[in-house]
Parts: C-alpha cells; sequence; structure tokens
C-alpha cells in the first residue's frame, strides 16, 4: 500500500467543530496527516503527527527555500505555497510515495476507498482542487510548480493576496494542459457552496440536478450524502464533504456516527421518512452569511487593485480566463 502524508499548516484558533475533523482523520488510519500549528489538541489520533510552531518559525522556514523575498503575511497566504510543499517540508516526506495537502473545515469519509492503489499507481498528481489534492513525491513532480508559466511561482509568492495557486489559478491548469495523462481530478467529494444557507455543492452540478433537503451523514469512517430526489430518499457515499466558510454549531458529540445539517453537528439518526429528512435538509432564504462573505470581498477589491498597481518586481499574477469553468460545471 502507497504511503500518504497530507500536510497542514494551521496558525491561529481552530474552528469549533475541530473535534469532528478530528474523528474523520482517526477513522483513516493508513494515511498519515502532518500538522504544523501553534495550538495544543488534546486526543490525538495515532495517525495525526503533531508539530508545535509558529507563524514566524514557517516563515523562515518557507523563505530558506527560495531565492528571492518571498511575501508571507498571514496564515491563509500558506495556500499559494501548497504546490511547493513537496520541497519545504521534503525533511518529514523521506518515508512516504505521495505527499498532499487539505484543510480542515473537512469531514472525510473513507479516502482509500476513493483513492485506490490503481489510481496511485497510475497518476502522479490526484485531485486539482485546495482541499484536497496528492503529488507522487520526487524531485521532478515536487518541483513542477515551478513550470507554470502563467501566472509564474514568483509574481505569486511575492504577492500579498491569496492567489489559488494550488488550484487551477496555477498548477491545476498546468498539469491538465500539459501533464493530463498524470493528473487525475475526478470530482469525487462534495464541495459545499458557502453562499447559500442548504447545502448543494458548486461542483458535480450534474449529479445534484434535481436533489433538495441534503444532509451528510457520518458512520464508523464513512460518510453518505442523503437527499431527496422524486419524492425518494437516497443515500450515496463520498469521499468527504468541505464546509468552506461555513459556520457549523455543535449539538452533539464527535462520537463514530453523526450526522450533518444546514448547518450544524446532530445526534445520529437513520433517516427513513421523507418528511423528516424534509425538515432538517429545508435551509433559510435569508442568510446573513452570504452577505458577510459578500462584503469582505467587495473591501478585499480595494486592496487587490493596489496591488495591482503596485506589483512585485516579477510582475502581477493574473488568473485564467476560463476560471468559473472549471469551478462550476455547465448542465448544458
Amino acid at each position: 500500500m502507497r504511503k500518504i502524508a497530507l500536510i497542514i499548516p494551521y496558525i491561529g484558533n481552530f474552528r469549533k467543530d475541530f473535534p469532528f475533523w478530528l474523528k474523520s482523520v482517526e477513522h483513516n488510519p493508513s494515511i498519515d496527516f502532518l500538522l504544523f500549528t501553534n495550538n495544543h489538541i488534546n486526543n490525538i489520533p495515532p495517525n495525526l503527527h503533531v508539530y508545535k510552531t509558529d507563524f514566524e518559525e514557517l516563515k523562515v522556514c518557507f523563505q530558506k527555500h527560495f531565492d528571492f523575498t518571498i511575501c508571507l503575511t498571514k496564515p491563509y497566504k500558506f495556500c499559494d505555497f501548497r504546490p511547493a510543499y513537496g520541497e519545504i517540508f521534503a525533511d518529514y516526506l523521506t518515508d512516504y510515495d505521495f505527499w498532499g495537502y487539505t484543510d480542515t473545515d473537512i469531514i472525510y469519509g473513507d479516502l482509500r476507498q476513493f483513492v485506490t492503489e490503481e489510481i496511485l499507481d497510475k497518476y502522479d498528481h490526484i485531485f486539482g482542487r485546495g482541499h484536497f489534492s496528492l503529488y507522487r513525491n520526487n524531485k521532478k513532480v515536487n518541483s513542477e510548480y515551478k513550470n507554470v508559466e502563467v501566472p509564474n511561482y514568483r509574481q505569486v509568492f511575492t504577492y500579498d493576496e491569496g492567489r489559488a495557486f494550488d488550484e487551477y489559478c496555477g498548477t491545476s491548469k498546468h498539469w491538465a494542459d500539459n501533464l493530463y495523462e498524470k493528473f487525475y481530478d475526478s470530482i469525487i467529494f462534495d464541495d459545499i457552496d458557502c453562499m447559500y444557507h442548504p447545502f448543494f455543492s458548486h461542483m458535480r452540478r450534474r449529479e445534484y440536478y434535481g436533489c433538495k433537503n441534503i444532509i451528510y451523514s457520518y458512520e464508523n469512517g464513512k460518510l453518505y450524502r442523503i437527499f431527496e430526489r422524486n419524492g425518494t430518499i437516497n443515500k450515496i457515499p463520498t469521499m468527504y464533504v468541505h464546509f468552506q466558510k461555513r459556520k457549523m454549531a455543535v449539538n452533539t458529540y464527535p462520537d463514530n456516527k453523526f450526522i450533518m445539517i444546514p448547518n450544524s453537528y446532530e445526534k445520529y439518526e437513520e433517516i427513513k421518512n421523507i418528511n423528516r429528512l424534509q425538515y432538517l435538509g429545508a435551509g433559510k432564504s435569508i442568510y446573513y452569511q452570504r452577505y458577510k462573505l459578500k462584503l469582505y470581498e467587495f473591501r478585499s477589491k480595494f486592496y487587490k487593485f493596489y496591488l495591482r498597481i503596485h506589483p512585485s518586481p516579477y510582475g502581477y499574477p493574473k488568473l485564467p480566463e476560463d476560471i468559473s469553468k472549471y469551478y462550476i460545471e455547465d448542465l448544458d
């Protein structure tokens, strides 16, 4: 079995639902998680390796791998450096066949059920989204991010805002255009749209067509999407669910079984009645988090404009023109 390590630098307070992330990590014992953090963690599962550090120490660690001055002023900027983790954290990866990165606002299902040995044998880069990606651990693959032309890594690493270089805006598009035979980018996970209160993924739109009242059930290491379609209850396994920028209330304990509804963790129950599913999965028509995110997006435009007219010596990191097609699948 190929050995996999997932790298997560995390500075700042964890989300309230962090213990649920830990539970889903625990149920994936064949995958190691390397967490670099300033937090104290209780009840650490055997496959979670915690390295106590702080933001300044991580900045020094990152900087020593580049012959130019990087711009790393806030923890969120770690995301742009993710494609370079194979080099930055090389000393921690000597025993692994694959390394990757992930987030902590996720609940994992059985990862090995979806990332099979056949996939690991065939592909060098697996999944192109920032919340979960894998790379084969060798020098050529680990340095491939340096071959991205637009934007190039020097532009991104000297830019003070996130540029999604770990996703389609950088490495994923590069692999899709130039190394597609070694790139596995199937959407077998649920990335929940943060702009709406009900659960709905802004990817896998064809699969979601006609679905409503979506909730998730975690059952002893397995994760299921439960939803209504044509008046019936459907239950399908999925690789993981990503609750990006979504505040989840915690109304139960992180046991081996629980359910997730908009927007909370609840005590496990088996959903057999369509009326019960409709009640649990129903979303609010007014979602205040949406307006908060829109306001933040509006404010950030001014700073991005400033950065655009004051670029680094390496230039402004442009985004691909077809970016929306990558993140939102057409239904036509």
